[in-house]
């Protein structure tokens, strides 16, 4: 886990900080809840007021398949 610190420009100068802790980091590798899911690697992590953490994942052996998936949809060990 890890806890990230994100600064918001309000209006005209004001901010607010939000601390937020993510359950996996970036580098990690987790596989999709999908049994099929082959592994994939965290390459990038989104934090949206509304939507709180989103994981951007590099699945398949080419790199090539980049999707957005959020903590209750990942897992660190492969499912049956």
């Amino acid at each position: 886990m890890s806890t990230i610190l994100v600064r918001f420009i309000i209006i005209k100068g004001n901010t607010m900080n939000v601390t937020f802790t993510c359950k996996y980091n970036i580098g990690e590798y987790v596989y999709h809840a999908t049994p099929e899911s082959d592994k994939g690697l965290i390459i990038d992590i989104h934090y949206s007021a509304i939507k709180g953490v989103k994981y951007e994942v590099v699945f398949g052996r080419l790199g090539n398949d980049n999707v957005y998936c959020y903590e209750h949809e990942l897992s660190k060990e492969k499912s049956f």
